[in-house]
């Protein structure tokens, strides 16, 4: 399993999210698990795709981990949030590939990216 981590600007119902999910990793809705607790596996080893999602507070408001097979991801992290910000027309973060954990890249509904510097503060305060 490979993976990556993406925090949302909007919180989407588990329902939304799935079907966003569904059209923007291109992998069938059944075979994917979203739950809020990395304590709660997938029973199932036909899953794709789990996604844990955590609720934040700060301008950014849902973390998604994704564990994802390794036949299952066919494009790039930045590539499959852009889909996944214009579906549901809102702001993501993901990693940068940088060494610094405050330099992240956000990527925009229209597909742009901009490098951003968090507040290590409001990091630190779990915002």
């Amino acid at each position: 399993m490979s993976g990556f981590d993406l925090i949302l600007e909007k919180v989407p119902t588990k329902l939304q999210l799935k079907k966003i999910l569904s059209e923007s990793f291109d992998i069938t809705e059944g075979n994917i698990y979203i739950s809020d607790d990395i304590e709660d596996a997938p029973l199932s080893g036909d899953n794709e795709l789990w996604c844990i999602t955590y609720e934040k507070e700060g301008d950014f408001l849902l973390l998604c981990e994704f564990f994802v097979g390794e036949t299952s991801q066919k494009n790039p992290p930045n590539i499959i949030t852009k889909k996944i910000c214009y579906l549901l027309n809102s702001k993501a973060l993901i990693d940068d590939g940088r060494i610094s954990p405050y330099s992240w890249l956000m990527i925009l509904p229209d597909g742009s990216e901009q490098l951003i510097e968090l507040d290590p503060d409001e990091m630190n305060n779990e915002r």
